[in-house]
């Protein structure tokens, strides 16, 4: 739990210069329309997390914090627009002041700067559902009850759930269908071994009395333990190599004509620069660091691109601007679409040198033929 102890606002909303002092208890604001209220509660939201819920979001157009957090008098000088907290956080037991002005949303002044101390302000600023606003309590009190649990996920932006929930549930059903596939083979193929063994129950001393009474006829010593590397089959005699097989003179001849038709066609001038071209663009794709991941990094970079949501990054929760985080996201998939492309055209130069290479090696003559 974090406590507000006291909070010092400047230039900020409409609050040109302003000091409480809470005392680390539960405080109301109150007072006439226009006269703060709603910028006391901006601050604490931007000094705790570096954005505004009311000034960001669907419905909010051009407004951003940048442009319209700073007072009036200050739109040209942000950095005059700051907020300063004090703060004590009960599970360290340790006072903490966080300053941050509206020039540099994203980073804060954190005083102590200790490990523990930023691993809780970073879990506070990914919980935007710290501040509810007015139109969000009142959309909640005056919803259906049928509507109302739609209701409670959108005031804790938590929208996705439904969503995660139905494509977990998607692949629970799918788990399930191929379990009973799956226990229907198992299932199938004890049948057939206890079937094969000729036993009623497969237990080890069963499989040990019907194994080892074949072994007995085959002159065979017996199992007395299965290992990882224990077959039934242990003991008998492995057949040895097959005889080459005679071929005919004339198509011996013929096939030999064949490879060295090939071998000359392969060492030509036109197949020496087609494996020069595939080897550069082979050489170009390995030197990119994303080649060889390439199939996983899209699929990552698409399902992130997806959960991209206000300025918070999905993965590690890093603050950022949000146009600037989708470009850099479309820019590493273009990428990679690009090196799929490239792999590609490396491949159909490939297919013919080695339908080519391949139709050699099947002329190939064992020196023990005639």
């Amino acid at each position: 739990m974090i406590r507000i102890n006291s909070i010092v606002i400047e230039e900020f909303r409409g609050i040109r210069k302003l000091t409480l002092d809470f005392k680390g208890k539960n405080f109301a604001i109150c007072g006439p329309n226009g006269t703060g209220k709603s910028g006391v509660v901006d601050a604490l939201e931007f000094v705790l997390t570096g954005n505004i819920s009311r000034l960001s979001g669907e419905g909010r157009g051009e407004i951003s914090v940048k442009q319209h957090a700073p007072h009036v008098d200050k739109q040209n000088d942000p950095a005059k627009a700051r907020v300063i907290v004090s703060v004590t956080i009960a599970s360290l037991k340790k006072t903490v002041s966080i300053e941050r002005n509206v020039k540099s949303p994203g980073s804060a002044t954190i005083i102590p700067n200790d490990a523990d101390v930023v691993e809780v302000l970073r879990h506070v600023a990914g919980r935007p559902e710290i501040m509810l606003s007015r139109r969000e309590l009142i959309r909640y009190v005056l919803a259906t009850p049928g509507k109302r649990d739609e209701e409670v996920q959108a005031l804790l932006h938590l929208d996705q759930i439904g969503d995660v929930r139905t494509s977990l549930q998607k692949i629970a059903n799918a788990l399930k269908r191929q379990l009973v596939v799956l226990e229907a083979s198992v299932k199938g193929a004890l049948e057939n071994l206890n079937r094969a063994l000729g036993i009623g129950q497969l237990t080890k001393e069963n499989i040990f009395t019907a194994a080892n009474s074949k072994r007995a006829l085959l002159n065979l010593p017996a199992i007395a333990e299965f290992t990882a590397t224990t077959s039934l089959k242990d003991g008998m005699a492995v057949p040895g190599p097959a005889k080459p097989q005679a071929i005919l003179k004339k198509q011996a001849m013929a096939d030999i004509q064949a490879a060295r038709e090939g071998l000359e066609a392969i060492a030509g001038s036109e197949t020496t620069k087609a494996v020069a071209v595939v080897l550069a663009e082979l050489k170009a794709l390995a030197a990119d660091p994303l080649a060889a991941a390439g199939v996983s990094r899209e699929n990552f970079y698409t399902i992130g691109i997806s959960l991209i949501e206000a300025e918070i990054c999905p993965f590690c929760d890093t603050k950022w601007d949000l146009d600037a985080l989708r470009t850099k996201v479309q820019k590493k998939l273009e990428h990679l679409k690009e090196l799929s492309r490239k792999r590609k055209d490396v491949e159909k130069k490939l297919l013919p040198l080695c339908t080519a290479e391949k139709g050699i090696s099947e002329y190939a003559i064992h020196p023990d033929n005639p």
